[in-house]
């Protein structure tokens, strides 16, 4: 996609008939441990990641540039019809990022028509840049904002490399109620592809277990909650639509690999009880829909498939669980932003998600999305996991 016609796309959006307003008043008193997911979207390999559409798992395909250390052409998972374009400054790496923010980014400014009237907003751009291509992607996002009626509700508009914690990327010493969360990466370059190979990680066509190379730009619209004022569950009165996300929990271990199959599977037990402790009447009721990191490294599958089905013998690991690096390839620095993304898309209003980190080799990680109404409305009922159509 080119960046004219981003802009042409942008400025197709209807200018307001009301007078330019100032932001709404910056605040200092957000939680860092809790934020709240109001929608979010994702491009990646498999296609377009949006509320209720889950597209099928992406294909395979051989790199005509990229070969493993054994010779032969690796297999990638790559965004299709994205095609960076020249830009004097930047390497090929942000070329390739530059061109996936451009591809999803109407559609993730479009999330913003969801803020009330007045609301001002701050945009958080997580993608692994140096300072030099960071500045000029920065500066191309403020210009294709500026050329909307969005610019009048624009904060702080900020770079991190890092994406993975969430609660990290966004936190603020002050800022706007509401951040839009930009997350890209792409693995589909020989400096990441030598990494992934350094650490054992890397499948080849020779070699199936491991990670294969891919990428995602992603697009969440989170609210920063405020100690006890709007939007935190002091709030009286019925909880804004959307999900709770906490903060991670995480269990330090020794490494994966020095671990018997019994030890890992009861690392994963114990987290699952943690993270998800039985609701009301002592009920543990399995969650509507379960993302894993990684089942295509060795002995995952294993180590989560016994503790799930003990926990949650109903839950149904095929049509409630999904596996990311399986689906579309390893998305790097946007893994747990696209766990996000993927779970708002196949979660049904009053339903809840857990998000599972198994790939690290001495820790493993879960994040809960609580549904901030666990009851559903009349408008829109509960549709079982299974029941769900996927495109």
């Amino acid at each position: 996609m080119s960046r004219a016609s981003i802009f042409d796309r942008l400025s197709e959006r209807p200018e307001p008939a009301s007078a330019a307003q100032a932001p709404a008043a910056r605040r200092h008193d957000f939680r860092t441990d809790r934020l709240r997911l109001v929608d979010g979207l994702a491009l990646t390999p498999a296609g377009l990641v949006a509320a209720g559409e889950v597209p099928a798992p992406a294909r395979l395909a051989q790199s005509r540039e990229l070969h493993g250390p054994d010779g032969f052409r690796l297999l990638v998972q790559a965004v299709p019809e994205v095609v960076p374009e020249p830009a004097p400054g930047l390497d090929a790496k942000a070329q390739r990022l530059q061109a996936l923010l451009q591809g999803v980014l109407v559609d993730a400014l479009m999330l913003l028509d969801a803020l009330p009237e007045g609301e001002g907003f701050d945009i958080v751009l997580s993608a692994p840049l140096r300072t030099a291509a960071a500045e000029v992607v920065t500066d191309g996002l403020r210009r294709a904002v500026a050329a909307t009626e969005l610019a009048r509700g624009l904060g702080e508009l900020r770079h991190l490399a890092a994406g993975q914690d969430p609660h990290a990327a966004l936190a603020a010493p002050d800022g706007q109620g509401h951040v839009l969360w930009l997350v890209v990466d792409s693995l589909l370059n020989l400096e990441d592809i030598a990494a992934l190979h350094r650490r054992d990680r890397l499948a080849l066509p020779t070699r199936q277990a491991g990670l294969y190379p891919g990428e995602a730009a992603v697009a969440l619209l989170m609210q920063r909650v405020p100690e006890g004022g709007e939007g935190g569950e002091d709030e009286p009165g019925a909880p804004a639509p959307g999900w709770w996300l906490d903060a991670a929990i995480r269990r330090e271990h020794t490494g994966r690999a020095t671990l018997g199959a019994a030890a890992r599977q009861r690392l994963v037990a114990e987290l699952l009880a943690q993270a998800w402790s039985a609701g009301e009447g002592g009920e543990d009721d399995p969650p509507a829909f379960l993302v894993v990191d990684s089942l295509g490294l060795p002995g995952r599958t294993q180590e989560l498939v016994g503790p799930l089905l003990e926990r949650w013998p109903a839950l149904d690991i095929i049509d409630q669980g999904l596996g990311v690096d399986t689906w579309g390839g390893w998305p790097g620095e946007a893994l747990t932003a696209l766990q996000l993304a993927l779970a708002r898309a196949a979660l049904a209003p009053g339903e809840s998600a857990l998000l599972l980190g198994l790939a690290e080799e001495d820790g493993t990680r879960a994040l809960t999305l609580r549904a901030c109404d666990e009851a559903t409305t009349d408008d829109h009922p509960a549709t079982p996991p299974a029941d769900r159509r996927r495109s």
